[in-house]
């Protein structure tokens, strides 16, 4: 808006602005899509939408691992690097107990994640769960001219 602003009066320009903006920010929401801590996120958005009361970071480790896999990644992340980039990258602490490290999936770490997954683009967000308010929520739906752009970065992933 503030760039726009400059070119007052003057609609061409302004919508050349916005769509120069417009296809940078494409960029980067890929860019982000494609970091380990947006894949991590995906994993956990999983676990969210199964309904499930906690996960491991074990099981984190092994659906990351999967997501890398299928987007003929070759990097495999250990158990020890998603624990670090739940703690440090996204502030989700999992606590110790008999069968290892689990996060709780309660209310609060379910939205925060969802609102993390959001603000990182996590490809998963292009095609969120119906039945999910929270998806509801933080993932609009997308303008119908942006839809199918939307997807197309999708597929390419």
């Amino acid at each position: 808006m503030t760039l726009g602003s400059v070119f007052e009066g003057e609609p061409e320009l302004q919508e050349r602005v916005v769509e120069a903006l417009r296809r940078a920010d494409e960029g980067w929401k890929v860019i982000h899509a494609q970091d380990h801590a947006a894949i991590v996120l995906e994993s956990l958005l999983v676990a969210i939408h199964q309904d499930r009361p906690e996960i491991y970071v074990n099981e984190v480790t092994e659906m990351t691992n999967a997501l890398l896999l299928a987007r003929q990644e070759k990097q495999v992340l250990s158990a020890k690097k998603v624990g670090a980039i739940l703690r440090d990258k996204l502030g989700l602490y999992a606590e110790r107990d008999g069968a290892g490290y689990a996060l709780t999936l309660d209310n609060q770490h379910c939205g925060r994640i969802h609102q993390l997954a959001a603000s990182c683009h996590a490809l998963s967000t292009l095609q969120p769960s119906p039945h999910c308010p929270l998806c509801d929520l933080y993932y609009p739906a997308a303008e119908p001219d942006m839809a199918a752009h939307e997807l197309d970065v999708h597929h390419v992933q």
